[in-house]
């Protein structure tokens, strides 16, 4: 469940073309399902993250979602992927978590974070986590500074969209 291991290629990929847009629910792992937003489509070409992920881009953002069983918490699953995405900036700034909620009315927490990578300039990003029961659920959004603005609504709608088995 480390999606940071993810980033390195997904910072260099930012010109890469997707696949067909879809808006069907995607499977994520332990039976987690997420549906794309109207115009987003696959990034696998660019930031392939692997099993009980997927990976999607619009508008020169990329966002992945990943699911695996997880045993903490929501605020150690974000310490987590905190700790290993900082390892992928020269530079790194984040504002503290917010709470907010993800497939209606679990319980998340949300940072958004900035910085500056080796290979693409400055990004800024938006990193979700939650838990429920034995699973962990991982949104992670990176663009260009300035962009993850243009398509907050989207990443929201999508979090909203998640159904994670209770």
């Amino acid at each position: 469940m480390i999606l940071w291991m993810f980033v390195v290629t997904a910072l260099s990929g930012f010109s890469g073309i997707g696949t067909g847009a879809t808006q069907a629910p995607s499977p994520l792992g332990q039976g987690v399902t997420v549906t794309p937003a109207a115009g987003w489509e696959s990034a696998k070409s660019v930031w392939d993250v692997g099993p009980g992920a997927i990976s999607l881009q619009r508008a020169g953002v990329l966002v992945a979602f990943a699911a695996d069983s997880y045993g903490g918490t929501a605020q150690q699953l974000l310490d987590e992927q905190l700790s290993g995405l900082k390892d992928q900036f020269g530079s790194f700034r984040s504002l503290p978590p917010a709470s907010t909620t993800v497939a209606g009315d679990v319980p998340a927490l949300k940072i958004l974070f900035s910085g500056t990578a080796t290979n693409s300039g400055d990004l800024e990003g938006e990193l979700v986590t939650a838990t429920v029961g034995q699973i962990g659920v991982v949104m992670m959004a990176v663009a260009p500074a300035g962009q993850v603005a243009q398509v907050q609504g989207d990443l929201d709608a999508m979090l909203k969209s998640l159904a994670i088995p209770r």
